[in-house]
């Protein structure tokens, strides 16, 4: 019995039709990707801000949460202690992780730098707030874990961005769904446990919104 197999114009065929059909899919599942890794990025910063404030109350000082502006790093800091100038001039390096920055004029003549406690980076392809924004690179927790109400806007690929809202009465940070600005696409807090809670944390947004 004779089998009789493909020619190769029927093969090209087969061929074609599947490309068309993943030249179709492929957009779509890219999107689908693009905002998965978004939202990976928005809950890493969730926990980085929870962590923030966990250390900021077992410390028993400041702790603020700092980021890299338009860039991908974070670092979860404190304040070393705060030696006078002349002591830090005769010195090669401070004994920190980070550079010093000079005190303002009601911390008298002195020099404080900042301690690393944690530190990482988004996932690639996200990144945070550039500096002209409005957005501050520094969201610091008080000893009690209180903070000021903010807004991280995350930015991803194919123009898809995704907010962190921080609510300074419960240091409490939630985040949006993935979404393109000016589209009809709904700016809902998608972690919210209610509706009260989702309404606060919108107008929060409004509020602080850069």
């Amino acid at each position: 019995m004779s089998r009789r197999g493909y020619s190769l114009v029927e093969l090209l065929i087969v061929l074609a039709v599947l490309s068309a059909l993943a030249a179709l899919v492929q957009p779509a599942m890219r999107g689908v990707l693009d905002k998965s890794r978004l939202t990976g990025a928005a809950k890493q910063v969730q926990a980085a801000l929870a962590k923030t404030r966990a250390l900021a109350i077992r410390e028993g000082v400041s702790v603020w949460f700092r980021f890299e502006p338009g860039g991908q790093t974070w670092w979860i800091e404190k304040a070393a202690a705060v030696q006078p100038l002349s002591s830090v001039e005769n010195e090669p390096e401070l004994p920190v992780t980070m550079a010093a920055e000079t005190a303002g004029p009601a911390a008298g003549s002195a020099v404080a730098a900042a301690v690393v406690l944690r530190s990482d980076r988004l996932p690639e392809g996200v990144t945070f707030p550039p500096a002209d924004n409005g957005s501050s690179e520094r969201i610091v927790f008080s000893a009690i874990g209180r903070t000021s109400s903010r807004r991280l806007r995350l930015s991803g690929q194919r123009q898809f961005v995704i907010d962190v809202a921080i609510r300074g009465l419960t240091s409490m940070a939630t985040c949006t769904t993935p979404f393109r600005p000016g589209t009809t696409e709904t700016n809902t807090v998608a972690s919210a446990a209610d509706s009260e809670v989702k309404g606060s944390v919108s107008q929060t947004t409004e509020q602080v919104s850069p």
